[in-house]
């Protein structure tokens, strides 16, 4: 169902069902900085990062990303808060997500939004403190501020019109 949450990291080549093509377009880092270790293969954009790639838009405060000899290795994102938008494909949908902190690990296939995590699809949205998302089994969890009543998991999801897409959601006044 969440399968567009691993989207989340411009710089993954994963098989995904949003924007596909996306991947096939140019990859657009800018920042006020950059550092790269070519010993230890870490790249560290600082500073108003926005990225594009096709129709996909990330944008954080810095962005790390760690490489092995294979290629991608993790990608974390900080923000206040990370924000990530791309239009699926084949829909006029779009999937949003945020947090505070997102994490990606290649080798793992495992997706980690933290701090206020969000994310929508259409009109459905998902809503905790952790979600944590396997991006090879498409297994998600939610987690919820521990020890904070008012920190619970929130889902919404909107029923479905006759053509199998999401209701608008409801306007809050």
């Amino acid at each position: 169902m969440y399968k567009h949450l691993a989207l989340l990291f411009l710089l993954l080549a994963l098989p995904a069902h949003a924007a596909n093509r996306d991947r096939e377009q140019p990859l657009n880092i800018e920042a006020d900085s950059l550092t790269v270790n070519d010993l230890t293969k870490v790249g560290t954009y600082t500073g108003n990062v926005v990225a594009t790639q096709g129709s996909m838009m990330l944008l954080a405060d810095k962005l790390v990303v760690t490489q092995s000899a294979n290629g991608l290795k993790t990608v974390t994102a900080y923000g206040n808060p990370v924000k990530f938008r791309e239009k699926e494909q084949n829909s006029d949908q779009y999937v949003e997500a945020y947090g505070a902190q997102a994490h990606y690990d290649e080798a793992s296939s495992e997706l980690t939004l933290t701090g206020n995590a969000f994310l929508r699809r259409g009109g459905d949205q998902v809503q905790g403190n952790i979600v944590t998302y396997n991006t090879r089994t498409e297994f998600f969890k939610v987690v919820g501020a521990p020890n904070n009543p008012s920190g619970r998991v929130r889902m919404v999801i909107m029923p479905r019109k006759q053509g199998g897409a999401a209701a608008a959601p409801a306007q809050k006044p």
